[in-house]
Parts: C-alpha cells; sequence; structure tokens
C-alpha cells in the first residue's frame, strides 16, 4: 500500500533521527526529485557563499549529498513540526527547529515552512524555508552588521555579533 503524502512526509522527519538515513532516501524521494532549500531564482551569490546547502538539489544522489553536507554543519537541538496541512498530493508544514553550528557552537532557533508534492508515496518536490539571517549569524564567527533597512526616520541598525 501507497503512503499517504502526510505519511511520506511525517516519515522524512522521523528518518533524520535513524543511523541508516542515508538507505531510507530512496523509499522517500523520486528518483528526479527536486529539493529546495530556501532557493530560488533570486538567491544572492552571497547568500550561496554564507550558506553553501541553500540552493536546489535534484535527484536521490544530490539529496543525500545536501543532508550529509547539513549533518557535518549543524547539530539539531530540537524540530517541532507542529502544523501539517494537506491538499491532495501537497503538503505544507510549519513548525519550529532549533540548532547549533557546529563551527562556532553558536545556537539558533528559525520558524520554518515547508511545502511539499508528494507522488505514488514518494517525494517529488520539496522546498524548505528557513530563517536564513539566523542561520547565517550562527555561523558568523566575528564582526558586526550594519543594516538600513530603509524605513523612513530610522536610522542603520548594527547587530552585533551573534545578536539579533
Amino acid at each position: 500500500m501507497t503512503r499517504s503524502p502526510e505519511a511520506t512526509v511525517r516519515a522524512y522527519y522521523a528518518s533524520f533521527r535513524e543511523a541508516n538515513w542515508r538507505d531510507l532516501i530512496p523509499d522517500l524521494f523520486t528518483e528526479d526529485a527536486v529539493y529546495l532549500n530556501f532557493a530560488s531564482e533570486q538567491m544572492s551569490p552571497e547568500t550561496k557563499q554564507a550558506i553553501p546547502w541553500a540552493g536546489t538539489w535534484t535527484g536521490i544522489a544530490e539529496i543525500i549529498a545536501f543532508q550529509e553536507l547539513l549533518n557535518a554543519n549543524f547539530e539539531v537541538r530540537g524540530f517541532d513540526d507542529h502544523t501539517f496541512i494537506v491538499d491532495g498530493d501537497q503538503v505544507a508544514v510549519f513548525g519550529t527547529l532549533r540548532f547549533v553550528a557546529k563551527s562556532t557552537g553558536h545556537a539558533a532557533d528559525s520558524d520554518f515552512a515547508m511545502h511539499a508534492v508528494v507522488r505514488q508515496g514518494k517525494i517529488a518536490s520539496y522546498h524548505f524555508y528557513e530563517d536564513t539571517f539566523a542561520i547565517a549569524n550562527a555561523f558568523r564567527t566575528a564582526g558586526s552588521w550594519t543594516i538600513d533597512n530603509g524605513a523612513p526616520g530610522a536610522p542603520p541598525r548594527t547587530v552585533p555579533e551573534n545578536g539579533t
């Protein structure tokens, strides 16, 4: 029996905790699956440089490479997928994520949203959105950022090292 779209996404999330997660990916994704991690045509080169796992990953081998890159850089301390919305073969998930950047030891929290399309019990398209500023900040090793958001009458704001 084919898994439902929601059960498929839940099985993928459960695989994060499994030692043999690499073996589970082919059962959870189509051969030509497209995995987007806060990627878009407009993604800046700076984003890709700061967050190398950002982008589009296509097919089983690239999805495994993506997951290996994440595992090498993150220690997930919390993952709460609190809301699932299902419409036919489409699944949207909302939740919160807590992680530690392995290179700096800095922790970060991020809300997330995800949209997947599931075909015959396998994920064909997966698009994950998270707080890229929180992620970049967790991996920042020194210095502050001065940000001018252009708000009328608002002065530029300096974000201290590992601050928010």
